[in-house]
């Protein structure tokens, strides 16, 4: 393992240890550094760190999912989404209608 990959392992416990969810409540935060360009440093930092939060997060949607799978169980079912019908002329074109 290269010095590289390992101050990147380093990195990645530390953060782990850190409470998750005041680390989340500060993506807004870093968010709008990477709008607010005031220096490449600054800008830099807020990068890195939007990305990180944004990778605990990920990893939190997922980990339920691996667990289970990594138990044998099916994951559990998700309520389909009402469907939007969209009402067409006899064309078959979308019905659409000015709004001022």
């Amino acid at each position: 393992m290269t010095t590289s990959e390992e101050k990147l392992k380093s990195i990645c416990r530390e953060l782990l240890t850190l409470d998750e969810n005041e680390i989340i409540k500060l993506l807004p935060v870093y968010h709008r550094r990477l709008d607010d360009f005031q220096s490449i440093t600054e800008w830099e930092e807020a990068t890195v760190m939007f990305f990180m939060i944004n990778g605990l997060r990920i990893k939190n949607i997922q980990l339920p999912d691996k667990i289970r799978k990594l138990n044998g169980k099916p994951a559990p079912r998700v309520a389909a989404a009402p469907s939007r019908r969209v009402s067409t002329s006899p064309r078959g074109k979308p019905s659409l209608r000015l709004v001022k």
